[in-house]
């Protein structure tokens, strides 16, 4: 197998788990949707008829913590798989760089939240020219 092939091959890989991690960021912003809304309404709910049945009240409350469990187990469950997917990408851009003999895939290697950090307003980032690293 020639060395284009292989790359090529490599870079569907690379386009596929882009894809992917995409798709999960979009799945974390619906469930945080609809958690949103589940405490809107729920709280909404407390505020009207609080006073006069003790018991619905307890039974929205176990629904809201029940409501927090599971959102809390699915996001992260997305981390969780997102950084599995993250370190993969990493992976297919040394190979990928390797093959082509150059630095041509950066952003997972150099620029991503993993390697830089997510909060640090300090960081120094690296060069985005092609010759540099």
């Amino acid at each position: 197998m020639e060395t284009k092939d292989k790359v090529e091959i490599l870079l569907h890989e690379y386009d596929t788990l882009r894809d992917e991690v995409v798709q999960r960021y979009n799945a974390i912003q619906q469930q945080i949707s609809i958690f949103v809304l589940m405490i809107i309404g729920t709280l909404t709910i407390l505020s009207t008829y609080s006073e006069q049945r003790w018991g619905w009240s307890l039974f929205l409350y176990l629904l809201l913590a029940l409501g927090l469990c599971v959102f809390a187990f699915a996001l992260r469950i997305n981390h969780l798989d997102i950084q599995k997917i993250n370190t993969r990408l990493r992976e297919l851009e040394a190979d990928i760089n390797q093959l082509a003999g150059e630095q041509l895939l950066k952003w997972e290697t150099y620029w991503s939240g993993a390697v830089t950090g997510y909060f640090n307003p300090f960081r120094r980032y690296p060069s985005s020219r092609i010759d540099d690293n």
